[in-house]
């Protein structure tokens, strides 16, 4: 893991954590760069992507190198936890731990709920699909992901294709397709919101998962779009609904 910091350490902190192919660096300029305020912003790589080039092994050992730095460096009062796809999974772990504590968290696009049918067996074929493709001509893939979340990000996700290898695709989407659903208390519940696309897979099954262990959570469902795709192609609007909900649950 790589950690990308920004701004004064004295500030009050918050946690960026991407979903496969983006890296840190873009979570702050989509999201961190956008906040209300003054923050200190920690935005981590997670293993194979950005500036970290280890093989991806789990979101445990992820989570376990994240929550040492964050212990080691007394960042264990948190005002914002903002994650998208996998870095909810990240989240999940980092949820479990007792002696962290985030005053708001916005999870958007988790596999919270195992996959279920068809779809768990063909997710992997379909990434090295895409990865083998990506290896050999960028564009095509890029073309593919550019429509879902615009030309900058989806010509970097499509070079973050390109560099990893078939085992660390292999690991991610299988820590995709497990679900990632802890225990979380009813306080910690009350500060969290799940978003998910309306069209997007995870949120059939994590919706009800959600209503299940985490009644006191907020649950948001975007008509009409797909896994994360309201981030990017509202991110000004969305920014601004998390930097509500940071006043809100102050």
């Amino acid at each position: 893991m790589y950690i990308h910091t920004y701004g004064n350490p004295g500030d009050p902190v918050v946690l960026l954590l991407h979903p496969m192919l983006v890296t840190g660096e873009q979570m702050f300029d989509s999201i961190g760069s956008r906040l209300d305020g003054n923050y200190f912003i920690i935005a981590p790589d997670q293993s194979s992507h950005g500036s970290d080039s280890s093989e991806y092994v789990s979101p445990e050992k992820d989570g376990d190198d994240l929550y040492r730095y964050l212990k080691d460096n007394n960042y264990t009062d948190i005002v914002l936890m903002s994650t998208l796809s996998l870095g909810g999974v990240l989240a999940m772990q980092l949820l479990k731990r007792k002696d962290l504590r985030f005053h708001s968290v916005h999870i958007d696009g988790v596999p919270l709920a195992p996959m279920k049918g068809l779809l768990k067996y063909l997710t992997p074929i379909l990434y090295e699909t895409y990865r083998k493709k990506a290896n050999k001509d960028e564009s095509t893939v890029a073309k593919t992901l550019t429509g879902m979340y615009g030309e900058k990000l989806g010509k970097t996700m499509a070079e973050q294709f390109g560099h990893m290898s078939r085992e660390s695709v292999k690991k991610i989407v299988g820590a995709c397709n497990s679900g990632c659903a802890v225990p979380i208390d009813d306080e910690q519940q009350r500060r969290i919101t799940f978003e998910w696309g309306e069209k997007e897979s995870n949120a059939k099954y994590g919706k009800v998962l959600a209503e299940e262990m985490y009644p006191k959570s907020k649950i948001v469902i975007r008509s009409g779009y797909d896994h994360c795709t309201y981030m990017a192609s509202n991110t000004d609007e969305y920014v601004s609904e998390i930097c509500r909900e940071i006043a809100e649950r102050q």
